[in-house]
């Protein structure tokens, strides 16, 4: 089996997967390799590379997510009214932050941002009113690290920290 994430590993920094990488990955399928995509993007926004790679099994959402092909292997989502409490604390605690909800196949986020919700298939929701849906993530920008631990521990959720800033999921 391989397994590799996309960001960094399988794509270049132009997001381009090489030709050689393709052929590489197609002569390991032949001989009965597993190919497997795993990543912290959610479903979404790793689709157009899913797609592209077609793997055996997709990993996404952060671990949250595995299918093979369109067969649901595994979830671990955040119940609806436990992801309705997260972002009610993160709207009434830091109300200028961009939050992401990551459902199964819907991301919201609550900032309107030229181009970003054809880019990453993203529906605009100010969070006015409840979500409907299981979030599988939900990724915020915070000040500080403190604010994120302490609606960690409140809401008895696991805390990420991404390489790129204080974004946390």
């Amino acid at each position: 089996m391989i397994i590799t994430d996309l960001d960094g590993t399988l794509l270049h920094s132009d997001k381009s997967i090489s030709d050689y990488t393709r052929n590489i990955l197609s002569r390991c399928r032949e001989k009965g390799i597993i190919i497997t995509v795993a990543t912290a993007r959610d479903w979404l926004s790793a689709e157009y590379y899913i797609n592209e790679v077609n793997p055996d099994y997709e990993i996404t959402t952060d671990g949250a997510l595995i299918h093979s092909g369109s067969r649901l292997i595994y979830e671990c989502g955040l119940d609806i009214d436990k992801t309705n409490n997260i972002v009610s604390d993160l709207k009434s605690i830091c109300s200028d932050s961009g939050i992401i909800v990551a459902a199964m196949h819907n991301v919201y986020w609550n900032i309107q941002k030229a181009g970003a919700n054809d880019l990453y298939k993203t529906v605009y929701n100010d969070y006015s009113g409840p979500l409907e849906e299981v979030a599988y993530k939900i990724a915020v920008t915070l000040p500080s690290k403190d604010i994120a631990e302490n609606i960690a521990a409140r809401h008895d959720c696991k805390l990420r920290w991404y390489r790129d800033g204080l974004w946390c999921s």
